[in-house]
């Protein structure tokens, strides 16, 4: 750890609430102009290019920019704000993960304990710490909404119509929160099937059609206004090629059930990169994946948990499919962890059903878990703190090295700028992008201008 990086991993949960802008947070809240005022608030819904600062990030994503409005109106960048509302969406999550899980279960004590290992686990640290991972936890908090909602619209009660459009209108909000809420259909679907247990040939399918047109119709009018970026994504200008992409992902697939399995290497930019393809690492990971949906579609013991596996993996599709700079990152699995939280409570409740046996089994995991986000909060506490955090755990990954520098530079520290962007060159060039080297140049000739002397970086 560096002289500059000293901090107590000990403090108070509640000090993180005053840690400074981090990440993407620069060019999406605070360099954000769109933000200070909300006269601007009809203009969300009909242009992506007001979600930040920075040409290129555009994202359509109106109720996440509504409510970084409504934070700026009410506490200006005072980081604290901020966060009290991500843990606020992060609690309302977890606690309505526990009434879906007992209410779906039929047991009061499933719900509480998945709710509290999806709430304490420290993969989703970064939906409270991170303020722009909000994107994540307000999307999942709509999304579990509407599943919620549409489980309660049952045929047999008075307010059916009532239930679903609340559905329907979480799912919207889901929606435009993030676009990972487009694979709410096909949960709906796996719900019927796997929950209500709706059979082909029966009266309860054509009325399962009747209830879910709604949601493929907003689902598909959505990815028409969203058609351009799309399409940019995937074939105007991919950040690699299908093949690569598709290798990446098996690839990524095996790695997030590492990090689910096992919590303790989390990082903001993981030592992931592209497999060679075809290569063993993929074949193994295909053959992984190919095992695993064999056994969800063959073991009776996994029979009631099929619609949290299959939904689980639903949710990463998004993500999956398209070709994105950043290979993996944690954030992405903040529904999946809701998913893969109620199957770890499912199988404990097989070691032990009586009360006593579960405590035991229980309260050390929920302790664990506990610690480990405690201390995965205190890494996000400087700039300097989290990047040689992301570096020591990943020393061959270049975007260290580059965030580092840019603190650096902004403080004035060219000379540790210029060693980070020096570093960033080294270890692994090959995993460095065009945009990264402009970016590197750039900021070396800033590093020159602003009073650093070595011509020889620009």
């Amino acid at each position: 750890m560096a002289p500059g990086d000293r901090r107590d991993h000990r403090q108070c949960y509640w000090r993180a609430f005053d840690y400074p802008f981090q990440y993407d947070d620069i060019h999406s809240i605070v360099e954000n102009p769109n933000l200070t005022s909300l006269t601007n608030l009809p203009r969300y819904f009909t242009d992506p290019t007001l979600f930040s600062s920075a040409p290129g990030s555009s994202m359509y994503r109106p109720v996440l920019l509504l409510s970084y409005a409504i934070n700026r109106a009410c506490g200006g960048l005072n980081p604290v704000g901020y966060r009290w509302v991500n843990l606020a969406v992060h609690v309302a999550c977890a606690l309505l993960l526990a009434t879906v899980a007992a209410a779906w279960t039929g047991r009061y004590s499933v719900g509480v304990i998945a709710g509290a290992v999806f709430g304490l686990n420290p993969i989703n640290a970064e939906a409270v710490v991170y303020i722009s991972s909000r994107s994540e936890s307000l999307c999942a908090l709509f999304y579990l909404l509407s599943l919620w909602f549409y489980a309660r619209a049952s045929p047999d009660t008075g307010r059916h119509r009532s239930w679903l459009l609340a559905s329907l209108a979480a799912f919207a909000c889901s929606l435009l929160s993030k676009s990972v809420a487009v694979t709410l259909p096909v949960a709906l679907m796996l719900y019927d099937t796997l929950v209500a247990r709706a059979r082909p040939g029966s009266r309860l399918i054509t009325e399962v059609a009747r209830r879910q047109w709604p949601f493929w119709a907003v689902g598909a009018a959505y990815l028409v206004i969203i058609r351009g970026m799309v399409s940019n994504a995937l074939l105007g200008e991919p950040v690699r090629g299908y093949g690569a992409h598709v290798a990446t992902q098996m690839k990524a697939a095996v790695y997030y059930l590492k990090l689910l399995a096992m919590p303790t290497a989390l990082s903001v930019e993981h030592g992931f990169t592209v497999p060679s393809v075809p290569g063993p690492t993929v074949t193994l990971s295909l053959l992984f994946v190919l095992s695993l949906a064999l056994v969800v579609i063959c073991c009776r013991a996994v029979r009631r948990q099929r619609f949290w596996i299959i939904w689980g993996a639903v949710v990463l599709l998004p993500a999956s499919l398209t070709p994105l700079n950043v290979l993996v990152n944690e954030h992405r699995l903040y529904l999946t962890s809701a998913a893969f939280s109620l199957l770890t409570v499912c199988l404990m409740l097989t070691l032990g059903d009586r009360t006593r046996a579960l405590t035991w089994i229980v309260a050390p995991l929920l302790l664990s878990l506990g610690s480990l986000s405690f201390q995965r909060i205190g890494v996000w506490e400087t700039p300097v703190s989290l990047w040689r955090d992301a570096s020591r755990k990943a020393p061959y990954m270049p975007r260290p090295h580059i965030f580092l520098g840019d603190h650096f530079k902004l403080v004035g520290d060219y000379e540790g700028a210029l060693s980070e962007y020096e570093l960033s060159l080294r270890v692994y060039p090959q995993h460095l992008s065009g945009g990264d080297l402009l970016t590197i140049s750039a900021a070396c000739c800033g590093c020159w201008k602003g009073g650093w002397s070595r011509r020889s970086h620009c």
